[in-house]
């Protein structure tokens, strides 16, 4: 027997996926954006980035919240009688539902650190960019924001 249901978890997505797209927006413009600004324009020299730079701790900072309201914005069906005793009605377990809730929020959430991380690994293909940034960053990055978010 599955633990998920694809019905909900799609459901899930098109309901909300404004959530994930504004926190790739706010992400991005928050810290992606500043430390590539500092890096292309003005030639900022870190030396050979192996940490990542405190600009991005806004960026797990928003994450964390916004994992919160994509957690809260999916799990919302629990506060309105009609809506659980409507899906308890469903032929699915609520273990099947609760999981597929679950899984729908790490996507929601996860896409956008990706799509950052993505921007973040481009970017580190650039001449004078990529003496200073490794191509492991963009994964620290997707690491670091999936455990804080």
């Amino acid at each position: 027997m599955s633990f998920l249901n694809k019905s909900i978890i799609k459901s899930d997505i098109k309901r909300f996926w404004w959530l994930s797209v504004l926190n790739m927006l706010v992400t991005f413009f928050s810290s992606t954006f500043f430390v590539m600004d500092r890096f292309m324009w003005r030639g900022v020299n870190y030396g050979l980035l192996t940490e990542l730079p405190s600009d991005y701790y806004s960026a797990i900072a928003f994450g964390m919240i916004f994992a919160v309201l994509t957690t809260v914005a999916v799990f919302s069906y629990l506060n309105k009688s009609e809506q659980v005793a409507f899906s308890h009605a469903l032929p699915n377990t609520r273990k099947k539902q609760y999981f597929s809730h679950l899984i729908s929020a790490l996507i929601l959430c996860g896409a956008s650190g990706a799509i950052n991380a993505i921007a973040i690994y481009l970017y580190t293909f650039h001449d004078d960019i990529a003496k200073f940034i490794p191509g492991t960053m963009a994964i620290k990055f997707f690491a670091v924001y999936m455990i804080y978010s």
